[in-house]
């Protein structure tokens, strides 16, 4: 659904193909990403992600980010919301857009 409305808004997303290997050595698979851009998104919807796994997201997510990545993240309360988590997703990827279109200029 997420992969699906992102595309819908012109974001050329790609689903379970991006794999990264962290400064950690771990391998790791983004649930989708925009490779061009270093960003990708994980959606977390099990409830065990609110727990023990949460941390671990975390750790996972400073690792991406050390080796130029950016990851966000939907929950479940998220999608409560699925309009507003996805034009937020839009916005974040645009800002992503810009903010490397800026180092390059």
């Amino acid at each position: 659904m997420v992969a699906k409305a992102l595309h819908e808004r012109g974001v050329p997303i790609v689903a379970q193909t991006t794999w990264l290997t962290l400064p950690n050595g771990r391998r790791i698979r983004l649930d989708m990403s925009v490779p061009a851009v270093r960003w990708g998104v994980e959606v977390d919807i099990h409830p065990d992600h609110f727990l023990l796994f949460g941390a671990a997201d975390r750790r996972r997510d400073r690792q991406c980010h050390q080796i130029g990545w950016h990851v966000d993240r939907v929950t479940a309360i998220d999608m409560l919301d699925f309009d507003g988590i996805i034009n937020e997703l839009v916005d974040n990827y645009h800002a992503r857009v810009a903010e490397l279109a800026g180092r390059i200029a």
